[in-house]
């Protein structure tokens, strides 16, 4: 390891010479307070081969104008089904986490399939002083459909909105 402190600035290597750590990288510092809540979601009933297709942004909660990224943690509640975190916290540090999953000729063995037809999926966002979820929803329907609708479930979510400086 090399350790090099000159001008404001730390450098830190490994013995191949491959950095590890460089304070002039930006690190996360969150600004306000925690953003802490639950959002419920009905039951959405489809008739076989219907079609959805949409984004829904919902407002959660205000942070500092500065603030762009969200970290913290959801809970999937309220619902069966393949969520990731489902009935328990899951950590979020950014991404996408997805609710449902289907595809032609239907997932098999970690295969896609031809393509997605089934997706609901939610992330986080900051920005304009706002913590927003925003939701995206497809439902393409088709042959030999197992989903025809989606149960109602909640969200709870600890957030806190930040930026990297």
């Amino acid at each position: 390891m090399s350790f090099v402190g000159s001008a404001g600035r730390i450098r830190v290597t490994d013995g191949s010479g491959v950095e590890k750590l460089d304070t002039n990288d930006g690190l996360f510092h969150v600004i306000g307070s925690p953003i802490n809540g639950t959002e419920s979601f009905p039951n959405v009933a489809l008739s076989e081969g219907a079609k959805l297709n949409d984004t829904t942004n919902f407002t959660l909660g205000s942070c500092h104008a500065a603030c762009t990224h969200v970290i913290g943690a959801v809970r999937f509640n309220g619902s069966i089904g393949g969520a990731v975190g489902f009935d328990r916290w899951t950590t979020y540090m950014g991404g996408t986490l997805v609710w449902v999953l289907n595809a032609f000729p239907k997932l098999a063995n970690g295969n896609w399939g031809e393509s997605p037809s089934d997706y609901v999926a939610f992330h986080f966002t900051a920005s304009g002083g706002q913590v927003r979820m925003v939701r995206r929803r497809i439902f393409l329907g088709g042959p030999d459909d197992n989903i025809v609708g989606l149960r109602a479930f909640s969200i709870s979510y600890r957030l806190k909105a930040g930026l990297f400086t």
